[in-house]
């Protein structure tokens, strides 16, 4: 699903496209060490608040790994289809990060 999605934005899919998903994941985990001054990634926020910013990127993270509630853990053919499972492993702290934000305030409403 992620490669039909760079693709559908991005014109085509390839290493720039994937290059530049890595690059807002790490940019992402750059905003929250700073904003977390030395604890925990997942009690940080993007902008040091809670905003729309940490729901777009928990939502955005979807297309990594499927959160726990989230409809695409229904069928185990839904999360084969929208894990990225070398970024699973890579950015594990911010699937953490989006578990743990979407905990804290109440999960999110699907449909």
């Amino acid at each position: 699903m992620i490669k039909r999605v760079m693709r559908k934005y991005s014109g085509e899919f390839g290493e720039g496209s994937e290059r530049g998903a890595r690059a807002a994941l790490e940019a992402t985990r750059e905003a929250l060490a700073k904003r977390a001054e030395g604890n925990a990634l997942r009690d940080a926020y993007i902008l040091g608040e809670f905003s729309y910013a940490d729901v777009a990127m928990a939502m955005a993270m979807e297309l990594v790994c499927p959160a726990p509630g989230s409809p695409f853990r229904r069928r185990s053919a839904a999360v084969a289809c929208c894990t990225w499972e070398e970024a699973s492993k890579e950015f594990a702290d911010l699937l953490d990060w989006r578990d743990a934000v979407v905990e804290r305030h109440g999960g999110f409403k699907w449909g």
